[in-house]
């Protein structure tokens, strides 16, 4: 049993419950090389995600090069949310010891 046990908990899927870099690195990385760019190694991209695709899209162009306008940051924003739908879970995985944490939460009737 735990002690001090919470009334719930709540929590953020990307991040937190997968890992889900991989996945947004091979989209960024293939709509950077679909516009002439070089590809981006997933340590760094780790580092760029956290709010949201169309900052990522930015600091992936930003970093490979000049930053497209905003129109055609609109049309590059779209074509990752095409190809990041088709592909949202190829590489995701989720993280080491995170199904004992979830099974202890439920054997003490937390609610998740």
């Amino acid at each position: 049993m735990l002690k001090n046990k919470p009334s719930g908990v709540i929590f953020d899927l990307d991040g937190t419950l997968v890992d889900s870099a991989l996945d947004l690195t091979a989209t960024l990385n293939h709509i950077l090389t679909k516009h002439g760019r070089t590809t981006i190694d997933i340590s760094v991209v780790r580092h760029m995600v956290g709010e949201g695709a169309r900052a990522l899209i930015v600091k992936g162009f930003s970093h490979t090069g000049k930053l497209p306008s905003e129109e055609e940051v609109d049309e590059i924003f779209e074509d990752y949310l095409d190809y990041y739908l088709e592909n949202v879970s190829t590489e995701t995985v989720i993280f080491e010891g995170l199904i004992p944490v979830l099974d202890k939460l439920r054997d003490n009737n937390i609610p998740m």
